[in-house]
Parts: C-alpha cells; structure tokens; sequence
C-alpha cells in the first residue's frame, strides 16, 4: 500500500521532544491601507511595522526566540487607536503602542510573573496595561 505520510525516525522524535511551548507570543498589527480609504486609517501607517521590528530587534537582543514567538497580524480591530498588539499570556490587546513601550512590555509583560497574577486574578487589564506600561487608560 502506498502512505504519503513517512514514519517519524528516531531522530525526528529526540527533535520534537526538544520543543518547547513558548511563554508567550505577540501579535503586531501591520494592516497597511492606502491613505484616505478607511476613515481609521492603519496601524502601519502609525507604525506598526516599526513597532514589529523593534519586538524582533529586543526579542533577537535577549535570546529569546525559544521563548517568545513574535507575529505581524491583519486587522485587530480598533484602527482608531493603533498600533495595537495583542499580548498572550493573557489576550492583552495594548493599543497606541509606541517603540517605547516594547521593553516595557517584553520586560513587565511576557517575563515578569506578576503579569500573571493580573491575569489570574481577573484584575482589570487597564490596571494591567497601566501596571506594564505607565499608560491610563
């Protein structure tokens, strides 16, 4: 009989025994719209993809790429307020991100396990997001 699928060697098994579950992963609006054609406008356009390479500059800085998996994303819906990211763990959406705030939110947010503890404890997420970026809601 003929399979398309191929047996896992030995080897292939040790390799995804090495993977890991990230501790966390960020997700970065880089909706790109032609100035004019959407009354919000774009996180790129306010941005968005600055703020998607600075995650990747900090994140590739501290070694962390084992740990913390870093994406661009279509819309995350408030356009109004962007450049918004959206933060597991947690679901965080952060908008009005700025270069700035990226440390704060790899440093308070995906390292630091107080973060967590706002999650669990179903604290409010402005408290969070003020908590990790100085920023009131």
């Amino acid at each position: 009989m003929f399979s398309f699928f191929k047996s896992k060697s030995d080897s292939d098994k040790e390799e995804s025994k090495k993977l890991s579950k990230p501790k966390g992963h960020v997700f970065v609006c880089t909706t790109e719209r032609e100035e004019g054609t959407h009354p919000c406008g774009s996180c790129a356009g306010r941005g968005g993809i600055d703020i998607l390479n600075e995650f990747i500059f900090e994140i590739n800085e501290r070694n962390l790429f084992d740990e913390i998996v870093i994406s661009g994303m279509d819309c995350a819906g408030p356009c109004s307020l962007g450049p918004n990211i959206l933060v597991y763990p947690g679901g965080v959406m952060y908008s009005q991100v700025q270069k700035s705030d990226v440390k704060k939110i790899i440093e308070n947010h995906l390292l630091d396990s107080n973060a967590e503890k706002y999650i669990q404890n179903d604290k409010s997420i402005s408290e969070l997001i003020y908590w990790v970026t100085g920023k009131k809601l």
